[in-house]
């Protein structure tokens, strides 16, 4: 019964909206189809919800969602599925949605704050096995993204999933050096260590996905089907797909961004505010790579390259009550030079 809400406004409402024309339109060259941003995500349940990050997430997601229903442009359809509707019920029928062509979905926006789910019963393939959000009926793997991204009733399509932004740790690394799943264990990024190190680790790995046994493996491959994105998506854009994850741990939303003393909920907001043009006097998007500039500059006082999101930083872990670490970056793959479009 939950369910019913997504399916019968978010879904049958909110998307079914026709888009309203803007006389500002006029200025920008008009395009059929509808554009979705959804927002997602989920905490682990490690002996009861973190409320406090549980309010900060779903703070950002509700203002995230306000920027995409505000946008001067009048074009977008936003949903908020934050943690009731993010599983694969969810899942599925968003994706059914989009992915039906008489629905004229042409670009769809993905948002998911949240925590990584290891399934330890099954680490196949090495070295971590699929990759996995937490949900709320039940989790969501890399397959089950895949399958409803790159399907619509059995036959392949076009994922229209072109931006995609996720706030979780591990899914978004590099973890194996070629497609059939051979990889470098890399001391300090796939393992905690016990003490830090300079200079520290580099990633010698540089394949984000791969399939096994016909499965898709892998979150940034999962939502895009593609496996040529630029690794460095910052300076070496290409492309029409753009997935923004990290490697190892992300920081919570009500943490310090690494480095700072400024809250990490901060960056995301002051992004997706530059990317919808709220920062411009002509309302005009910013492409991704000077989203993040603004979103560093108005967190770090400096470019995104500069950022210890975008250089590295060492993460506490507690493993057993002693405290390890392991590198940690935001890793950009695909288009940097995308620009959320007006319709």
């Amino acid at each position: 019964m939950k369910k019913s809400a997504i399916k019968t406004y978010s879904i049958l409402a909110i998307l079914l909206l026709s888009l309203t024309p803007s006389t500002l339109l006029m200025a920008i060259e008009p395009a059929d189809g509808m554009i979705i941003s959804m927002q997602w995500g989920q905490l682990a349940p490690w002996g009861g919800y973190n409320a406090t990050e549980k309010g900060f997430a779903e703070d950002v997601c509700e203002y995230i969602n306000e920027l995409f229903e505000d946008d001067m442009w009048g074009s977008w359809s936003a949903v908020d599925a934050y943690w009731d509707y993010t599983d694969t019920e969810g899942i599925e029928t968003c994706m059914v949605y989009e992915n039906n062509a008489s629905n004229g979905v042409t670009f769809v926006t993905n948002w998911w704050v949240g925590d990584f789910f290891v399934n330890q019963s099954d680490l196949n393939p090495a070295p971590f096995g699929h990759f996995w959000f937490y949900g709320d009926d039940d989790h969501i793997n890399d397959t089950c993204i895949h399958e409803n991204a790159n399907y619509f009733d059995g036959s392949p399509v076009t994922s229209k999933q072109y931006f995609n932004f996720i706030w979780t740790c591990s899914n978004g690394g590099t973890y194996w050096t070629d497609s059939d799943g051979h990889f470098d264990n890399v001391t300090g990024i796939f393992y905690p260590v016990n003490a830090t190190f300079n200079p520290p680790p580099t990633n010698t790995n540089d394949v984000y996905g791969i399939f096994d046994s016909g499965d898709c493996v892998g979150m940034p491959l999962a939502w895009t089907n593609t496996s040529d994105m630029a690794l460095n998506g910052f300076s070496s854009s290409s492309g029409s797909y753009t997935y923004i994850g990290f490697q190892a741990n992300s920081p919570f939303m009500g943490d310090y961004l690494p480095g700072t003393a400024v809250r990490t909920d901060n960056f995301p907001m002051a992004f997706y505010y530059a990317a919808l043009g709220y920062h411009d006097p002509y309302y005009l998007h910013w492409d991704i790579d000077d989203s993040l500039d603004y979103a560093s500059f108005d967190t770090y006082g400096t470019t995104f390259c500069s950022t210890d999101l975008e250089d590295g930083y060492w993460r506490t872990v507690v493993i057993n009550g002693t405290d390890n670490y392991i590198f940690s970056r935001m890793r950009v793959f695909g288009n940097g030079d995308m620009e959320l479009p007006y319709s």
